[in-house]
């Protein structure tokens, strides 16, 4: 019996030695998420917020960091728009695109605990390199990068390839129907003027610089304007700044 009992307590000192090394791993994993949790973001950092129009998350990635904000933009275009709804002379601040981003975009993306992490800021609007004029300042939760930020941010052509969403390709085959529209790299726009007002910069499929009309390109065959087919629109990869 003593032996029987010897066993049995020298047993429950094995089982309650093996039970605190358990309760000690734990203890630390719940201590490395929590601290994973509080991570602050990083220059390279990506993470998900919000949900595209067709119920696909959003990637992003950190630009830039400034105190207690991280400037973000989303890793492929998450939709395919046309920079304004008619052809004509705009600035970033007068387009529909503009207002598409900070009205419709915004309320149907974000939740309302990524909505009060979104901060708004007053976006410049600098003329573009020729001294077409760029605009007024605007106060944008969501905006898209000007030509110059693109270049501080992505210093090679190869960086700034981006991809089309699901619901940015289903778009984009809508305004070009008979145009090729590359998933893999495809052009998204930046909120500096082109040659002038009815047209603006964009980043093409290699990364680099071109521009293309406000409107459809149908628009400009009645000013003797001849544009390919696949001009329609482009791709829009939204900016903006959030709490770190």
């Amino acid at each position: 019996a003593g032996k029987l009992y010897g066993a049995l307590r020298e047993r429950s000192e094995i089982m309650k030695k093996r039970t605190k090394i358990v309760i000690l791993f734990l203890t630390v994993l719940m201590m490395l998420s929590l601290s994973a949790c509080g991570k602050k973001l990083s220059v390279g950092d990506s993470l998900e917020i919000g949900k595209d129009g067709d119920g696909s998350s959003i990637w992003w990635e950190v630009l830039a960091i400034d105190g207690d904000r991280a400037l973000v933009i989303s890793r492929d275009s998450v939709d395919w728009k046309l920079f304004n709804e008619q052809y004509d002379n705009v600035t970033w601040k007068t387009s529909t695109l503009r207002n598409w981003l900070n009205d419709t975009f915004y309320n149907s993306t974000f939740n309302s605990n990524e909505r009060s992490r979104i901060l708004t800021t007053t976006i410049e609007n600098p003329d573009n390199p020729d001294g077409v004029y760029g605009g007024n300042n605007c106060e944008d939760r969501l905006f898209l990068l000007s030509e110059y930020e693109v270049e501080e941010y992505y210093d090679r052509a190869a960086f700034r390839e981006a991809g089309l969403s699901s619901k940015a390709a289903s778009s984009a085959k809508e305004y070009n129907p008979d145009g090729f529209i590359n998933n893999l790299n495809s052009s998204w726009w930046t909120r500096t003027p082109g040659e002038d007002g009815v047209s603006f910069v964009c980043v093409n499929g290699e990364g680099e610089f071109e521009t293309r009309p406000t409107g459809l390109a149908s628009d400009l065959y009645t000013s003797g304007i001849i544009v390919a087919d696949d001009k329609n629109g482009a791709g829009v990869r939204p900016a903006m700044w959030i709490e770190r």
